[in-house]
């Protein structure tokens, strides 16, 4: 037999189920503050398309092949560059 300080039950853990959800809970924090930062940086970045074509550039709204022939056919001058198109269409 062993004769140590503690026996099989009174050792302390190494790592104990406080540290374990701290740690899980600072990895937690970690996750959402860059899938919130990816969020803000994708907004700040798409803020132009959303200023000139507004959230219904989210939604359905025109024929998408007469849009794109728009866009091929403005020619020279100011481009015309808005589209409102859904995936899938």
């Amino acid at each position: 037999m062993l004769d140590d300080a503690f026996s099989y039950e009174e050792r302390p853990l190494r790592w104990s189920d406080r540290r374990v959800g701290l740690m899980l809970g600072a990895l937690v924090c970690v996750v959402l503050a860059l899938v919130g930062a990816m969020l803000v940086v994708v907004l700040l970045h798409a803020w132009p398309s959303f200023s000139h074509n507004g959230l219904g550039w989210f939604g359905a709204g025109g024929n998408v092949d007469q849009q794109i022939q728009a866009i091929f056919n403005s020619g020279e001058g100011a481009p015309t560059t808005s589209t409102t198109s859904t995936p899938g269409r």
